[in-house]
């Protein structure tokens, strides 16, 4: 069975680059990030882009929605974002979002 999302989150920026230490780590696949004008960018390490790049995508998409829902103050892989990622990440939930 396919497992289809729809994700209304407005515009969101996506960045793919080497890592810089700032903006993403080598350490980093990938990093949602809000800016103080209200920006949403996925900041992606293109070294560490593979197969589930789409998942990937779809988990950092998960943190702005768990953001829109909880507030800015959640844990960053806490109760709340597990609970939203599961919704988004349509396979390997369990590695992209781990449980509870």
């Amino acid at each position: 069975m396919i497992k289809s999302t729809m994700i209304a989150l407005g515009a969101v920026r996506l960045l793919v680059m080497e890592p810089d230490g700032e903006l993403i780590t080598a350490q980093e696949t990938a990093r949602a990030t809000l800016t103080d004008e209200g920006q949403r960018w996925i900041v992606v390490n293109q070294d560490k882009m593979s197969a589930d790049f789409d998942q990937v995508i779809l988990h950092e998409m998960a943190h702005f929605e768990a953001w829109k829902r909880h507030g800015t103050k959640i844990e960053m892989h806490g109760p709340e974002f597990r609970s939203v990622c599961r919704e988004f990440v349509t396979r390997r939930a369990s590695h992209f979002c781990k449980p509870d």
